[in-house]
C-alpha cells in the first residue's frame, strides 16, 4: 500500500471540513468519540467514532474510510458499513434520547463522502 503526500491529506482535510460547514455550519465537532451499547441479546459494541456532530436537532456520524475506488465501488464500500455506523447510531440515540440524523462515510483518498443508510 502507497502513501500520500502530506499536502494531498492537508487538502483532503480541508476540503471534508468546509463541506461540513457548508452543510452543518452550527455543528459541534466530536472527533474519536467513543461508544458503546448493550444490545438485548447481550452482544457489547463498542469503538469509536471518527466523527460526531452535534446539530441542534440530533447528531451526524461521519466515519473515514480508505478507499481509493471509481464512485460505483465507493458506493459499495460505503454500503458495506451499514452495520457499523447502525449500532454507533443506536447508542447515540439510546444515550442521549436524540435521535442521528445522518450517518456516512469520508473516503479521503477518492474524495467522496456518502450517506449510508
Amino acid at each position: 500500500m502507497g502513501s500520500l503526500a502530506h499536502e494531498s491529506l492537508l487538502n483532503a482535510s480541508k476540503r471534508f471540513s468546509s463541506w461540513i460547514s457548508r452543510r452543518w455550519p452550527d455543528a459541534i465537532w466530536y472527533r474519536e468519540y467513543p461508544v458503546a451499547l448493550r444490545q438485548v441479546n447481550g452482544t457489547i459494541v463498542s469503538g469509536f467514532m471518527d466523527l460526531l456532530l452535534n446539530i441542534p436537532d440530533g447528531y451526524i456520524i461521519i466515519d473515514h474510510k480508505r478507499f481509493s475506488g471509481n464512485l460505483e465501488e465507493a458506493k459499495e464500500k460505503a454500503a458495506s458499513f451499514a452495520g457499523q455506523l447502525g449500532n454507533y447510531a443506536e447508542a447515540v440515540e439510546s444515550a442521549t434520547g436524540e435521535k442521528v440524523l445522518w450517518k456516512g462515510i469520508h473516503l479521503p483518498v477518492s474524495g467522496y463522502v456518502m450517506e449510508v443508510r
